[in-house]
């Protein structure tokens, strides 16, 4: 079918968002077969657990060889930051000159948020007290025991804390429906967004973010938000979060993660040096220009 699509519409190139499943596989094939260039554009968070991206030396071929038992990767592959980079060509097995730094496309916006969003204008619009402060629930599609120990544990330790206005936005590939259900249960006061609504937005508005493993994190710390992040088991598939937020593994130590994240100057000031850091590394330079290089290293592959 891939190379049906692509005798069919003789594109110049192949451009991917999460090039590792089925199809887009496919399409990697394809292209190559063809002598048609791909390019992968990074689509989220990758960890050194993330087997999508994660190959044995012997399994990729420097010359780009497809033959068994290499396995295809696009020619090419724009990641957001330094580590990224890294991460693929030294504990994974990319050819170096095959990963390009460029920041991520999505975030180019970010540099100008202030210009396109207001905390007053998502507060008339939730029924919000723009005066007190938001912390912002963003869920991850885990198995679901993990799922429901991550948001009833968070709504536990949010009991604690009166003054607070809640809000949960559901990962887009969850049904918010679930996360009402377990809000009424609990008899905590939820403001719930639908799960495809403007995250940056609420990003945005907020005062802390509570989330797992999900790239809201990274855009939160972008947006200079402080995070506690929320690992109650399974494996750590981002570790880097645990240098520039507040991580916890155990229910008990929710409040005081908390509590510190919002009230405690010291920590506070302590995680934003950290965060400037973390941007530094791990998404690149904020010029708002990612998508300029995404453009010019398309145009360039096209030429050749």
């Amino acid at each position: 079918m891939a190379i049906r699509l692509v005798d069919e519409e003789e594109p110049d190139l192949i451009l991917l968002l999460n090039e590792y499943s089925v199809f887009e596989r496919a399409l990697v094939v394809a292209g190559k077969l063809k002598r048609i260039p791909t390019l992968a554009v990074q689509h989220g968070n990758i960890g050194p657990l993330h087997m999508g991206y994660m190959f044995s030396k012997d399994s990729i071929s420097v010359s780009g060889s497809m033959e068994t038992p290499y396995c295809p990767i696009p020619d090419k592959t724009a990641v957001y930051g330094q580590y990224y980079y890294d991460l693929l060509t030294k504990i994974s097995a990319y050819p170096p000159d095959s990963v390009i730094v460029t920041g991520s496309p999505r975030y180019d916006i970010l540099g100008v948020v202030h210009k396109v969003f207001s905390r007053e204008n998502f507060c008339a619009k939730l029924g919000l007290d723009p005066e007190r402060k938001i912390v912002l629930i963003a869920t991850q599609p885990w198995l679901m025991p993990i799922r429901e120990a991550f948001i009833r544990s968070v709504l536990a330790a949010l009991k604690h804390f009166p003054e607070l206005q809640v809000v949960l936005k559901p990962h887009p590939g969850e049904d918010e429906r679930f996360y009402s259900k377990i809000t009424e249960a609990e008899n905590v006061k939820v403001v719930g967004l639908p799960s495809r609504s403007e995250t940056f937005e609420a990003l945005y508005a907020c005062d802390l973010l509570v989330a797992s493993f999900s790239t809201v994190i990274t855009e939160a710390l972008v947006l200079d938000k402080p995070a506690v992040t929320v690992i109650l088991g399974g494996e750590e598939p981002t570790p880097f979060y645990k240098e520039v937020t507040l991580r916890v593994d155990k229910e008990e130590d929710l409040v005081p993660s908390i509590r510190k994240a919002l009230y405690d100057e010291k920590a506070r000031e302590k995680l934003k040096i950290e965060r400037k850091e973390f941007i530094f590394r791990y998404v690149g330079s904020q010029d708002g220009k990612a998508t300029e290089r995404i453009v010019n290293l398309i145009e360039s592959m096209t030429r050749k």
